[in-house]
């Protein structure tokens, strides 16, 4: 099952994946049942968001105990991150993300098992090969994808771990109650 709030990202998302079921939702308010997925994935979201706490509340109530929470979020060190958080507004909340930030969101929900890191030095082939703002067609020459991939090896030489391009983190949730209190406060932010 797949949700976004935004009816034309789903059309997308439907059209690529023919066989998944999408829903329009939003995010701190999901309409499904409590502990009803093994596995809730979010991807470049929390960034996007006033408030990250409850979206991840909303996430881990629907999530069943046990069940996997998977969380991938641009990391607001990478020089990357940063100089597209400056040109595009809608990216600005992601200079806030980064493995601290993320660790104390997901410390104050029922999970175990977290395991927070950084991950892809410097994401050259999602920039280049995207299918919106890059030129996808030099995907398909080989050698291209090769000189890419050695590019952002060296780069994981060179940029030290801590801004690397994403934060992933994986948890379990806890067993126990499966409602959850949602904060009412926004949490503190990195600096």
């Amino acid at each position: 099952m797949g949700v976004d709030l935004y009816a034309s990202k789903l059309r997308f998302a439907a059209a690529q994946l023919p066989g998944v079921r999408f829903a329009a939702a939003e995010a701190t308010a999901l309409s499904f049942r409590d502990a009803c997925f093994g596995t809730v994935f979010i991807r470049d979201l929390l960034h996007h968001v006033p408030a990250p706490e409850r979206v991840l509340a909303e996430a881990t109530r629907v999530l069943a105990p046990g069940g996997r929470l998977c969380l991938l979020e641009p990391n607001g060190r990478n020089p990357i991150v940063q100089l597209q958080s400056r040109l595009v507004a809608a990216e600005a909340g992601s200079r806030r993300s980064g493995t601290a930030y993320i660790a104390r969101l997901l410390g104050a929900l029922p999970l175990v098992d977290v395991d927070v890191q950084t991950r892809q030095p410097l994401p050259l082939r999602r920039m280049l090969l995207h299918y919106r703002f890059g030129l996808p067609v030099l995907g398909r020459v080989s050698g291209t994808r090769r000189a890419l991939a050695r590019a952002e090896r060296l780069a994981g030489h060179l940029l030290p771990p801590s801004r690397w391009a994403y934060v992933a983190a994986t948890a379990r949730r806890a067993g126990g109650a499966s409602r959850l209190a949602v904060p009412t406060q926004p949490m503190e932010t990195q600096g």
